[in-house]
């Protein structure tokens, strides 16, 4: 009875196997009869994104009317640039109309003047000496204003600040051009006297006419440093920078000395004098402290009556020079007047040059000019929110090609996966059959929750979070790209070589416990349920560590879902 049992089981196996050995050979194959090869090669797994191309530098310019009257209006004098035309950091893209700030600048430098004038005629020189020494005074300011903006355009040249160089050049132009503006003017001229160590009327010092051609010569420096910027030329222009200041050191000593003011344009007064005693008096304690002292110290001793004797003689200067001006009927809260008036001027002559440089539009970094708005002789009208954003049309749209990413999104399984700095192959729509490399350079760590219905290794996932990823593409490659191309982008999690793989769909059985239909003859179509071990796994194919060999036949199992495509 056994035996007959045994013989009906395996005629109905062998009617089994026949009709599918039929089937895979002559009619339509279905899933669960699909057979498939043990195959030896590489096993990777990978994580997919999809998103498009970004290019983060993208920028609409306006004019910096944030000084200007909220309603602000001018005529753009010039467009230098057109759509298409690379450009450097720093380079002049267009400008407005400064007449009016150019008329602001000389009324804070009249205004500075009068401040001056109080100083002056009241309390060193006499009326007599009014006219140049007012002059004087304003040029040796803006010419120290020069030095300082020529020296911080040198610090942004070498921590590649060229939109900040390109500013504070263009200050300084301004300063020497002011400068050389007053020593040529013939009414200057005509109103300077010199004197002599004898309070005597002389001729014209040869400094006047040497300061006049350093100038010169120093405006044309600079004005060939802002076309160095322009054109990209940037190691050229940190020398220029370098050299100039050299020049500009020996200018401004001599500029010095056309300014006859014997002492600082602001005056001191009793409380300064009071600060300085107070400081002199803390030094004295100390130095009796160091007398008292059982480890007595000579140098400290020696270095703190330095600085004790310093202070006494600094205070009774301020002092004395306090009571020749009192002597004249000058009281301290005149003299404090004179001071805020002085450094109120100053400030307002800074703003005046600040607003002239918003008539410039400079580019902030090298790119490729994609868009121009507006054409020269056209008027705007710059508005802003009140959070600051503007209302207006942009001028100049500006585009940084070279610094292109992808973003995309990844799921909440995948993006524990990634790490920043891991590479990627980018896939573009538009580019078929082109890869591109890129690095990963941030990961969202907020993932908004999607409804969408999303595929996962055979199942289907209806609520993963979804996080944010972008991918830094080598700039070598973007010339090929354009902003808003649909992409994808496969990164490389884990990969092993030359190792025995499976379809996923031929794995049956749970964690830990898994096997394998084997045909293993196919004449008598003989199926061999195996267990099998398991090592990589990704959405198409599993590693086989033991239990099959090469070239062995099994049986695949039908899909519950399809399960996501990879790009080979």
């Amino acid at each position: 009875m056994k035996n007959k049992s045994l013989i009906k089981i395996a005629a109905t196996m062998i009617l089994m196997l026949s009709v599918l050995a039929g089937s895979c050979s002559s009619g339509p194959v279905t899933e669960q009869q699909i057979v498939a090869v043990v195959q030896r090669g590489d096993l990777a797994v990978t994580v997919r994104s999809d998103g498009n191309i970004e290019m983060p530098n993208a920028l609409n310019l306006y004019f910096d009317a944030t000084m200007f009257t909220a309603s602000y209006s001018a005529r753009i004098r010039k467009i230098y640039v057109q759509k298409g035309d690379q450009v450097h950091a720093g380079a002049l893209l267009a400008k407005l109309d400064d007449t009016g700030q150019k008329l602001t600048v000389e009324n804070a430098q009249y205004a500075l003047e009068a401040a001056i004038n109080n100083v002056v005629q009241t309390g060193c020189c006499g009326a007599g000496r009014y006219p140049s020494f007012y002059a004087d005074s304003v040029a040796l300011l803006r010419y120290e204003f020069a030095l300082k903006e020529m020296t911080t355009v040198k610090g942004f040249l070498y921590a590649n600040e060229y939109e900040e160089a390109a500013e504070q050049l263009a200050l300084a132009k301004s300063d020497v051009d002011g400068v050389q503006s007053y020593y040529t003017n013939p009414d200057y001229r005509k109103l300077r006297i010199e004197y002599n160590a004898l309070d005597q009327a002389v001729e014209s010092s040869q400094d006047l006419v040497t300061a006049i051609d350093r100038l010169s010569s120093e405006i044309d420096v600079i004005s060939g440093l802002q076309q160095q910027i322009t054109a990209g030329q940037y190691p050229d222009a940190q020398q220029s920078v370098q050299d100039l200041l050299v020049k500009m050191g020996d200018t401004h000593t001599i500029v010095k000395r056309i300014t006859h003011l014997p002492t600082s344009i602001t005056y001191p007064d009793a409380p300064t004098a009071y600060t300085v005693v107070s400081e002199l008096t803390g030094s004295l304690a100390t130095l009796q402290e160091l007398a008292d002292s059982k480890d007595f110290d000579a140098v400290k001793f020696s270095e703190r009556l330095s600085m004790a004797r310093h202070d006494l003689e600094l205070s009774a200067k301020i002092l004395e020079e306090n009571i020749s001006i009192n002597r004249l009927g000058v009281n301290i809260k005149t003299l404090r007047d004179y001071n805020i008036a002085i450094q109120t001027a100053v400030i307002n002559l800074q703003r005046a040059k600040q607003a002239l440089l918003k008539t410039e539009l400079i580019a902030p970094f090298d790119g490729r000019v994609v868009d121009v708005n507006l054409q020269t002789g056209d008027m705007i009208t710059q508005r802003y929110t009140a959070n600051g954003v503007p209302i207006d049309s942009y001028i100049i749209k500006l585009v940084n090609t070279g610094n292109v990413r992808m973003a995309g999104l990844v799921d909440e399984i995948d993006v524990v996966k990634i790490k920043e700095g891991q590479s990627a192959d980018i896939y573009i729509d538009a580019l078929p059959g082109k890869v591109l490399k890129g690095t990963v350079s941030f990961i969202s760590p907020y993932g908004p929750i999607q409804t969408r219905s999303i595929p996962y290794y055979g199942s289907l996932q209806s609520t993963l979070s979804t996080y944010k990823l972008e991918i830094a593409l080598d700039p070598k490659d973007a010339a090929y790209l354009a902003a808003g191309q649909t992409a994808g982008a496969e990164l490389l999690i884990d990969k092993h070589t030359n190792v025995l793989t499976v379809p996923n769909s031929a794995l049956m059985g749970k964690s830990g416990e898994y096997y394998i239909r084997v045909l293993t003859d196919e004449k008598t179509n003989l199926i061999e349920q195996r267990p099998v071990k398991i090592g990589l796994q990704n959405e198409s194919r599993t590693e086989i560590v033991s239990g099959l060999t090469g070239g062995e036949k099994v049986l695949l199992l039908k899909s519950s879902a399809p399960s996501r495509t990879v790009k080979k």
